[in-house]
């Protein structure tokens, strides 16, 4: 009875990807089946444990009273009888929504209420209230599954969670400007937080289909983060979804830094020092802060380990209550990707013998390899299959035969190389780099003849083009934030990454968009604190980022690519602003080839998977292209070598990442900001006379700013030069331009204008511009501004009428007398005929 209970189990597997076992896999589309049908009994592990390939055995009891066990799973398909479940089930889950209760508890000195919300037709769905911050998620499961590609080994597991976050004005009692201005497109503070959000739960679920997360703010009282109750909202809206397969729910908060001293917290403004910490039961998901003064890797740590202690005491221990009113004894319907375990026992050995054979040869690359795959590898081993009759086409597949199919070859290529990429992180990396050793970079100064600055850079492959544009400070960017109102800042960037760049070849759209916003807040952040103060440089800076070609550690490359472009257009940083980007790559004992997975059990309680805990663990600097495929998380670092001004962590699979990890990572990767360091600046030394523009100032008499502010003079002026100007209250005025034949010409404008090249006293040939009842204006040699000769004082006797004595452009000898009270330029011929 329990072997019939298993096969009626595996007759509905499909296969399809699994971020635990492949998460470099994309959606697949494949029809075979995924286990041996002729050893069931070598398959079942234990009762209520984890069987082949993940699937949940749960007991369950028959009808003559006995024990059996029964293989709880959901087929993929592509009609409306899909994983989600039928329309009745779905049904019964809203219905037993209905019926949660709602859930009070206090956490970071605030008052936290989780409520049901009834709705019908969403998979799931919860509304949280922190203080009067309330959010609202909601949580859709596509019926079928959409936009699915080909599984591709040399693609990272791509995404089906999507994540759109919606700040509306009324949740903070404004009115969108002009007020009828409807609130259709995404704003860019939404976009950035979307897939900040998307990111963190994309790995938090384990299914084929199409996954809507819908997130609204209602109600917003600028006191509270409403990001972080955005994350913990989503968390418990997929907890009342026990359709779904996921690794447990997720809690978020805050960590604030005052000093010396860092405390968690739900309240933040725009400009504090602080981080996000999201940590599951297993370990941290994602981290990410920002700091003024700059963070130390004590001070991070220390923010971590406060951060996670208050998740696991509050967020957590709720949410898991909580997940367990919706998902206890619901079971986990979970199928591992993979290959045909009888086919994948016959061919990987082959598969491997060619991949070790191409690595033989370093450094590898990964175009090279996925040439060499599909040139070398795929066809020999299709050739070798047909030779021995053992090929098939995906509908003619037959379970357990041993026979492969091109969507086998895939999954173990996909193993091969995995393997073959860890065992050589620890020794001999992939380009010939040890585990520690920076990818150094090289870049060109003023690659860009007409920008203000700018510089092409690489590191390995990878290669950007950085440019720098200095404009005034009304002219710096100001971001509308739906809740905080408009906020500017000096500096600003521009990241795209094309879709050239990628060897996936994905196009430019809304989910590239969003991952280039979150790279350019992430340069953004890293090199404001670096700029000098506004006093000394009152100007603000858009710096553009165009990725030319993308093969790993592409940010850390665009950070280094900005800074050096900010230093070609002669800027004088408070410090050098360097980045670096260090990967963790965990090993299991588990084997997917074998049709294995380190989900070891499920929790019956909250329905969360187990996992296992990983065998050892090591971290490689600035990781190429083909290694990231296979990291387990990926920390990115900017600032200078010993304090952080932005960082970023990030986990790529599911797994156990702990403090530890997190602190080795932190280690390694100040370690290779001294590096950069060192090599960023060997090679300014050496390109320091190809900085074009110039920074400077002058100072005029404070009487003659009213004169040139009111007559549009220094505008004048910049539109002519090309430069820019600021003026200070005591004279002063701040001066920059492209070159330095610009600048000069710049400054003589401003010293022409303002006359501050006439002496006092000395006497000059004027020419007569105009002449007035009062007397004449004439203009000075080497300057704009005309001076006003007075009728009194042009002849020592009295005269009746000036036109008896002067004529337009006549030239006549003057004495300079100075300025009047209002700034005007006085001149006497009478005084320099006695003279």
């Amino acid at each position: 009875m329990r072997r019939a209970a298993i096969a009626r189990g595996l007759s509905v597997f499909k296969r399809h990807q699994h971020a635990a076992d492949f998460p470099f896999a994309a959606a697949t589309s494949g029809d075979g089946f995924m286990t041996d049908t002729t050893s069931l009994d070598r398959l079942v592990k234990s009762r209520n444990g984890v069987g082949p390939f993940g699937t949940l055995i749960r007991t369950v009891s028959t009808k003559e009273g006995e024990q059996d066990e029964e293989v709880v799973s959901h087929p993929v398909q592509t009609n409306a009888a899909s994983s989600v479940g039928t329309s009745s089930s779905r049904d019964g889950e809203s219905r037993q929504r209905f019926r949660l209760r709602e859930t009070s508890f206090h956490a970071v000195d605030s008052e936290w209420k989780i409520e049901p919300v009834p709705t019908t037709f969403a998979d799931g769905s919860c509304m949280i209230s922190c203080g009067e911050t309330v959010v609202l998620a909601t949580v859709m499961v596509a019926a079928t599954r959409t936009g699915s590609r080909q599984f591709r080994w040399n693609e990272r597991y791509s995404s089906k969670v999507s994540v759109d976050y919606r700040e509306k004005y009324y949740a903070a009692g404004r009115i969108p400007p002009p007020f009828h201005k409807r609130e259709v497109a995404m704003r860019e503070n939404e976009m950035r937080i979307s897939s900040r959000i998307q990111s963190i739960l994309q790995n938090a679920v384990i299914s084929p289909n199409d996954i809507e997360i819908k997130i609204s703010v209602l109600s917003a009282d600028r006191a509270y983060d409403p990001e972080v109750v955005a994350v913990n909202a989503a968390s418990v809206a997929l907890a009342t979804a026990p359709h779904i397969p996921w690794y447990g729910p997720i809690g978020a908060i805050r960590v604030v830094f005052q000093g010396n001293q860092c405390m968690p917290s739900m309240k933040m403004g725009l400009h504090d020092e602080s981080m996000l910490v999201v940590c599951s039961k297993d370990g941290f998901v994602h981290a990410s802060g920002q700091s003024g003064q700059g963070m130390s890797p004590k001070q991070i740590v220390k923010g971590l380990e406060i951060a996670r202690g208050v998740i696991d005491k509050s967020l957590l221990k709720y949410q898991m209550k909580y997940s367990s009113m919706t998902r206890a004894e619901q079971g986990q319907h979970i199928c591992a990707a993979g290959a045909d375990p009888a086919a994948a026992r016959r061919m990987y050995s082959d598969v491997m013998t060619r991949v070790q054979k191409f690595f033989n040869d370093s450094p590898v690359h990964i175009y090279d390899l996925s040439k060499y795959a599909e040139e070398y590898i795929k066809p020999s081993v299709k050739e070798k299959c047909s030779h021995e009759g053992r090929w098939r086409s995906e509908q003619a597949r037959i379970p357990g035969s041993g026979c492969a199919t091109a969507l086998d070859i895939e999954f173990l290529l996909g193993a091969a190389v995995e393997e073959m990429v860890k065992s050589m992180l620890s020794t001999k990396r992939c380009d010939g780099r040890k585990s520690k050793d920076i990818l150094k970079g090289s870049f060109q100064l003023g690659s860009l003849p007409l920008s203000h600055g700018s510089s092409s850079y690489k590191a390995g492959h990878t290669m950007v083009m950085n440019a720098v544009t200095c404009a005034s400070l009304q002219e710096q960017t100001h971001l509308e934030h739906t809740i905080h109102g408009s906020h500017s800042s000096r500096l600003s960037n521009l990241y795209s990454s094309n879709h050239h760049s990628r060897m996936d070849g994905r196009h430019s759209g809304p989910p590239l968009l969003r991952e280039d916003m979150v790279h350019a807040a992430f340069i953004e952040s890293a090199v404001t604190p670096a700029l000098p103060s506004e006093d000394d440089v009152p100007f603000s800076f858009r710096t553009n980022v165009d990725v030319i070609n993308i093969d790993g550690s592409v940010v850390s490359t665009s950070l280094n690519g900005v800074s050096s472009a900010l230093q070609n257009i002669g800027l004088s940083l408070q410090f050098p602003v360097v980045s670096s980007t260090v990967g963790l790559s965990c090993s299991y004992s588990h084997s997917p080839v074998r049709g294995e997975t380190h989900i070891i059990d499920v929790d019956n309680d909250t329905g969360a998977c187990i996992l296992s805990d990983p065998e050892k663990h090591t971290c490689v600097t600035d990781p190429t292209g083909l290694e990231s495929l296979f990291l387990d998380a990926e920390l990115v670092v900017g600032g200078s070598e010993k304090r952080a001004s932005a960082w970023r962590f990030q986990t790529l699979r599911p797994g156990k990442i702990s403090i530890a990890m997190l602190k080795s990572m932190f280690d390694q990767s100040f370690e290779a900001q001294k590096d950069h360091k060192r090599n960023m600046a060997k090679i300014l030394r050496g390109q320091k006379q190809k900085t074009r523009a110039k920074f400077g100032e002058t100072a005029i008499p404070p009487s003659t700013l009213p004169k040139l502010l009111s007559d549009n003079t220094l505008q004048q002026i910049e539109e002519t030069t090309s430069g820019k100007i600021y003026v200070r209250d005591d004279g002063v005025i701040k001066l920059f331009a492209p070159s330095i034949e610009q600048y000069t010409a710049l400054e003589d404008a401003i010293t022409s204008a303002a006359g501050s090249h006439l002496v006092p006293g000395r006497v000059y040939t004027a020419q007569v511009a105009t002449i007035k009842d009062f007397g004449a204006f004439v203009t000075l040699p080497g300057s704009d501004i005309q001076a006003l000769l007075h009728i009194s004082e042009i002849s020592p006797e009295r005269i009746a009428s000036v036109e008896d004595e002067l004529s337009p452009g006549e030239e006549i000898q003057v004495k300079y007398l100075g300025r009047d009270h209002l700034g005007n330029l006085r001149v006497s011929k009478k005084q320099a005929y006695h003279d």
